[in-house]
């Protein structure tokens, strides 16, 4: 969309959030690295699930807030 637009073509762009949560995970792993000096693999699959849950309810209004100003 971006270079569509930047050759001067009429574009639409549809804001919307990650579907598969990469960017959200990406976070969160660095996040534990830095506070806790762990990684992903340090947890069960079900408890780093429930990190990236917590930080995604966490930052809930911050997203859509980006978005929006978007």
């Amino acid at each position: 969309m971006r270079y569509h637009r930047m050759t001067g073509k009429s574009t639409l762009w549809i804001p919307g959030t990650d579907h598969a949560g990469i960017a959200t995970q990406t976070k969160v792993e660095a996040k534990v690295k830095a506070d806790e000096g762990k990684t992903r693999f340090d947890y069960g699959r079900v408890d780093f699930l429930e990190k990236v849950w917590e930080f995604a309810l966490n930052n809930r209004a911050i997203i859509i807030a980006q978005t929006k100003s978007m």
